[in-house]
């Protein structure tokens, strides 16, 4: 299964229109834009994720976090690859 290249975001095709799995690789204040729960996943290297209220978590290889709906938008800092899956 190849993934659909979206900038930074290879997005791979799921069969099912509830689901959303896409990878980053290596970006630096990558805009991401919600508008269902994820979560998030680092499979190499480090990530940051920050929100405009000025909070900003730090994951390292095999972390996950939980983002809500409610965010609406969210900056990615990665070193590595990071995993997101959403609905």
């Amino acid at each position: 299964m190849l993934p659909e290249q979206h900038a930074a975001e290879a997005r791979y095709p799921i069969p099912v229109e509830d689901f959303r799995f896409s990878i980053f690789t290596a970006v630096n204040n990558q805009m991401v834009m919600t508008s269902s729960a994820e979560i998030v996943l680092v499979i190499e290297g480090t990530a940051t994720l920050s929100h405009a209220s000025g909070e900003s978590l730090l994951l390292h290889v095999g972390q996950s976090a939980f983002i809500p709906a409610s965010i609406g938008r969210w900056l990615l800092t990665t070193t590595g690859k990071v995993c997101r899956v959403s609905c």
